[in-house]
C-alpha cells in the first residue's frame, strides 16, 4: 500500500489525502492511519519550511510575519521605506527613504491628486496692446503648466498675435506665445520665467502685439499643489 502524500505546499490538502481519522473509519483501507501520519508529517515539514524557525509569537497589533535570515522568519513591525515606486507615484505629496518610517511604510498614506485648473480668457478684438479685465485669484499653492492661444478669425496678414501672462503685474514668461500670421494656435511655445504661484497671486494675459485677427482665446492651464 502506498504511502500517503501531501498536496502542500503547491495546493492545500483536503478530506481526500488527509481526512479525519476516527470512529469507523480507522479501518477503512482508504484511511490507513500509516499512510494519514506519512501525510502529515510530509505537511508539517512543508509549513515549517515555508513560515521558517523563529520564536516570536504575534503580541503587537499591526505587526506582520517577516523573513529574519534564510530560512527564518518574525513578527515585527512593517519595515520603513515605500514599498513600491508605482504608489510613491501616485502620492505626491509625500516623500518616503528607505530606512526612515513613513505614511507609505505605515500603510496609512493617502494616494492624493492634484486638481488642475484651466482658466479661458477672451478678446474680441486683438488688434491693439490690451490688458485682460478679469483676472484669475489663485487661493492655494499652485503650480503653472501651460499658456495657449487661439483665434477664431484667422490673421490674414500684418503682425503676428502676442499675449503676455502677467502675475501681479510683473511678466512671468521668458517667451511670448505667439499666433503667426495665417494661423489659428500658436505655433510658438509659452516658456515660463517661473512657474510657481501663491495664494494671493493675480493672474492677468495681456495683448502686447495685436493682429487683424479677432476673437482671441488663452488658455492658461495650472495645477494646485497639495501639503
Amino acid at each position: 500500500m502506498p504511502l500517503g502524500s501531501t498536496n502542500y505546499p503547491t495546493a492545500l490538502d483536503d478530506a481526500t489525502n488527509l481526512p479525519d481519522v476516527s470512529g469507523g473509519n480507522q479501518n477503512d483501507a482508504a484511511r490507513l492511519h500509516s499512510d494519514l501520519t506519512d501525510t502529515t508529517s510530509q505537511a508539517v515539514k512543508a509549513l515549517e519550511a515555508k513560515v521558517g524557525t523563529g520564536a516570536s509569537v504575534p503580541t503587537t497589533t499591526g505587526h506582520v510575519l517577516q523573513v529574519t535570515g534564510a530560512g527564518a522568519s518574525g513578527w515585527a513591525a512593517v519595515p520603513a521605506g515605500t514599498p513600491s515606486g508605482t504608489v510613491a507615484a501616485l502620492d505626491p505629496a509625500t516623500v518616503s527613504t528607505a530606512g526612515v518610517a513613513s505614511a507609505y511604510s505605515r500603510g496609512d498614506h493617502k494616494h492624493l491628486w492634484k486638481p488642475i485648473f484651466k482658466v479661458r480668457w477672451t478678446f474680441d478684438t486683438v488688434t491693439s496692446v490690451t490688458t485682460g479685465l478679469w483676472s484669475e485669484d489663485i487661493d492655494q499653492a499652485a503650480t503653472l503648466m501651460n499658456y495657449r492661444l487661439t483665434l477664431g478669425t484667422v490673421a490674414s496678414a500684418g503682425l503676428n498675435t502676442k499675449v503676455d501672462l502677467l502675475k501681479n503685474g510683473t511678466s512671468v514668461l521668458t517667451t511670448l506665445p505667439e499666433i503667426t500670421v495665417g494661423q489659428q494656435r500658436n505655433s510658438i511655445a509659452v516658456v515660463f520665467a517661473n512657474t510657481a504661484l501663491v495664494t494671493g497671486d493675480l493672474l492677468l494675459p495681456r495683448i502686447t502685439q495685436g493682429s487683424s485677427g479677432a476673437q482671441l482665446i488663452c488658455t492658461l492651464t495650472y495645477r494646485w499643489e497639495l501639503t
